[in-house]
């Protein structure tokens, strides 16, 4: 009752003597009981749920209200690391490393090249997704987080990104590398189905 009429109590700390959890207080099935038999507003859960309550508080707008920061992080990602990929592979092949050794060096040098290169961004972007839709532009964001944390803190979500994202590249293009041959040639010499179709399975599977 207390934690309800709370309004600005968003999480609360369960203890349940082997550690400790923060959790949201829209989450718990408690307060969903608690405020629906109060008659107040219940937050909606699931996606189509949340996408019904954006619409009719927002309209088509607010669905597509993170698409600008979200875009400007994403294409020169995207961009810089597979280029960046291309660039480092025949590097390393026109130098003798052959084999597995080329996407277990290129890839993880990729990863940490473009997300070295779009940190800031990518800092930006989660927290405007965390404090919600203010109205500032990308760049005044990224100003008045240098003003805070000077020009470091732009970078200080860099390091657990790292931590993520460079072993999963190493075994993607491992993957990827291994099985490319393989999957060309069954496009290109299978015996089951049509060879549009054979193509077609085989440009999904390489992404």
């Amino acid at each position: 009752g207390a934690l309800l009429r709370c309004a600005g109590c968003g999480t609360f700390l369960l203890d349940n003597g082997i550690m400790r959890h923060v959790v949201r207080k829209e989450d718990t099935g408690h307060f969903r009981r608690v405020a629906a038999a109060a008659g107040r507003a219940v937050p909606p859960t699931g996606a189509v749920g949340i996408l019904r309550h954006v619409f009719r508080t927002e309209g088509v707008a607010g669905i597509y209200s993170g698409l600008s920061p979200t875009l400007a992080m994403a294409i020169p990602s995207n961009v810089l690391y597979f280029a960046a990929y291309d660039e480092l592979s025949a590097r390393l092949r026109a130098h003798g490393h052959a084999g597995d050794a080329t996407p277990l060096l290129a890839g993880p040098a990729a990863r940490v090249a473009a997300s070295a290169a779009t940190s800031p961004l990518e800092l930006v972007r989660t927290r405007a997704a965390h404090a919600g839709p203010s109205g500032a532009s990308l760049l005044h964001e990224l100003r008045r987080t240098a003003r805070a944390g000077g020009t470091a803190g732009l970078w200080s979500g860099l390091r657990p990104t790292l931590w993520r994202d460079v072993p999963f590249s190493a075994a993607y293009w491992l993957c990827l590398e291994r099985s490319r041959g393989p999957l060309l040639r069954l496009c290109a010499e299978g015996e089951e189905g049509p060879p549009p179709t054979r193509c077609v399975w085989a440009a999904a599977f390489l992404g």
